[in-house]
């Protein structure tokens, strides 16, 4: 019996560690989370997706048809044909290397991001920016039009200097 008792036990106590660890990580992912989108960002970008850049994006390889043909991108269930990933990704680094890199690519480290939603050709995309620490800058991209958010969770990092200063 006692045997079941230090078990019982330990199963309590594993519970508690559990449940406490993770809200408590909860917590702080969701105080972090507001404090960030709350605040307004250090710096914009918008630029404008020309419905030609889905044929110079094959550059890169990419010959999905999701992208060119009508038919097949509403078989896929898309209403038209989206701009490629690569392409997003481009505006967004591109707007991140010019306010805080001085359109360098020396100064270019690293840049993290998820796709969060497709982009139709011709959208504006607007690239919001926020300063952290030590040359991090938290990255979220919008289409203007409809203000969904396309690229989220992102990150770029820049060598150029410790306490970074936006070029606006």
């Amino acid at each position: 019996i006692y045997l079941f008792l230090l078990f019982f036990l330990f199963l309590t106590y594993l519970a508690y560690f559990l449940f406490s660890f993770f809200f408590l990580h909860l917590f702080f992912f969701v105080f972090f989370f507001f404090l960030m989108i709350r605040r307004p960002p250090r710096s914009t970008l918008s630029s404008s997706s020309a419905a030609s850049d889905v044929y110079k994006r094959q550059l890169s390889g990419d010959y999905n048809p999701l992208h060119i043909d009508p038919d097949a991108a509403t078989m896929m269930g898309f209403k038209e044909p989206i701009l490629h990933g690569l392409c997003s990704l481009g505006y967004t680094t591109r707007a991140f290397l010019k306010h805080y890199c001085n359109n360098d690519p020396e100064f270019f480290k690293a840049v993290g991001l998820r796709f969060a939603s497709p982009v139709l050709p011709g959208q504006t995309l607007v690239v919001e920016m926020w300063e952290e620490d030590a040359g991090k800058v938290v990255l979220q991209t919008r289409v203007k039009e409809t203000g969904k958010v396309v690229i989220s969770n992102a990150f770029g990092v820049t060598t150029l200097t410790p306490d970074i200063k936006s070029k606006l």
